[in-house]
């Protein structure tokens, strides 16, 4: 969890009294480790703080990425509980805490635990952020040049490729948003294509579109989205494994499962609904993320929102809730085949553990699911 990686980072860091203390509450206390945030951070990272001197320079601890934690529920929650840190004296510690600003984090900053103890900082797109974005691309693109994926396909290309007045369109569509950037780059730089293909394939991208508010801040990764989408020649296949995805990891979630971090989620979506998330995904590994056991990934949390948005995905919008339905109904008939399939399958976990939030989802099928006898 968040706090018991914290506190081990900060024993690494200070492995005296702070490192110390944190090794004798572990020793003493095993089970600590796998309880309730709130517990970990007053055993794992207050009381040990309490033994450093508060005179002392602070320490100062980055969260990156709130918005991407699991769940809004659990996001609030950690927000809430670093606001009680100010309730327990001059704790020698700073947070510098990195997130979108979602409805549920805002409010939660909004609160008198945390409004006179917080400095708020938006970023913005300035002139220093399109140099840092410019310098990240024509690193980014200089590295693709000489990767031995594309040797051959590069060697007489000239130099510096792109051209700078193509970096400098990248910037602006950017719109300082370093995520279209790296988006860019992992598109054009897929070993399994060429880049300079991949890159006209995304210079071709329309500079309007019908998808989506040209005021909207995110029009321009929504619509090199919607351009990566459209090179899968199986559309449908490959929506649905998102969809199977997105519904997964919202599931154990909400269910607060560690399960869905160690089980093949390719094999258990083989297995259930008969598709291949690898040929599915082929053409848009540059949007996600699949390692060697099987686990799927997004690169940026911005993509499973705009797949759930109809405002900006258009034909690409999934259905989440059909989804769980589906997942529901196919677990279930999964277990009437075999009921020993707990016991042997290797993806058992999802089954066992998984069925129950899904299937609280979609607990109308209960009603009338011709194979459920209790």
């Amino acid at each position: 969890s968040l706090f018991s990686t914290i506190a081990y980072q900060l024993a690494i860091a200070i492995p005296g009294t702070f490192g110390q203390a944190i090794e004798e509450k572990v020793k003493a206390d095993p089970s600590i480790l796998k309880k309730h945030i709130k517990l970990q951070l007053e055993g794992l990272i207050i009381e040990p703080l309490r033994l450093i001197d508060s005179a002392t320079r602070p320490i100062v601890i980055v969260i990156d990425g709130l918005d991407e934690c699991l769940g809004e529920t659990t996001q609030g929650e950690i927000v809430r509980l670093l606001g009680t840190l100010s309730q327990h004296g001059n704790l020698p510690i700073k947070i510098v805490l990195t997130s979108r600003p979602e409805p549920w984090i805002r409010h939660e900053f909004d609160t008198q635990l945390l409004l006179p103890h917080t400095r708020r900082m938006f970023l913005e797109q300035t002139s220093e952020t399109d140099e840092d974005i410019r310098a990240f691309l024509r690193s980014g693109f200089s590295d693709i040049c000489d990767s031995p994926d594309h040797q051959q396909t590069m060697a007489n290309v000239p130099k510096p490729w792109p051209s700078p007045s193509i970096v400098d369109a990248f910037v602006a569509r950017a719109s300082g948003q370093f995520i279209y950037a790296s988006t860019v780059l992992k598109f054009v730089g897929d070993p399994s294509y060429q880049p300079i293909a991949q890159l006209d394939l995304v210079l071709s991208t329309a500079s309007a579109s019908k998808i989506g508010n040209s005021t909207n801040p995110l029009a321009t990764l929504d619509r090199l989205y919607i351009q990566i989408l459209s090179t899968s020649p199986d559309k449908q296949q490959t929506l649905d494994v998102l969809c199977t995805v997105i519904a997964l990891t919202e599931a154990f979630d909400d269910f607060n499962s560690q399960m869905y971090y160690s089980t093949n989620l390719c094999q258990f979506v083989e297995e259930l609904l008969r598709l291949q998330p690898e040929k599915a995904l082929r053409t848009i590994r540059s949007l996600v993320d699949i390692s060697k056991d099987g686990d799927v990934k997004f690169f940026h949390k911005s993509f499973p929102d705009f797949l759930l948005d109809a405002s900006r995905s258009g034909d690409f919008l999934i259905d989440i809730n059909a989804m769980h339905s589906r997942i529901a109904l196919s677990c279930l008939k999964m277990i009437r085949l075999d009921p020993t399939i707990g016991e042997t399958s290797p993806c058992a976990p999802y089954l066992l553990i998984g069925v129950y939030p899904l299937l609280k989802k979609s607990c109308a099928f209960l009603a009338w699911f011709p194979c459920w006898d209790g």
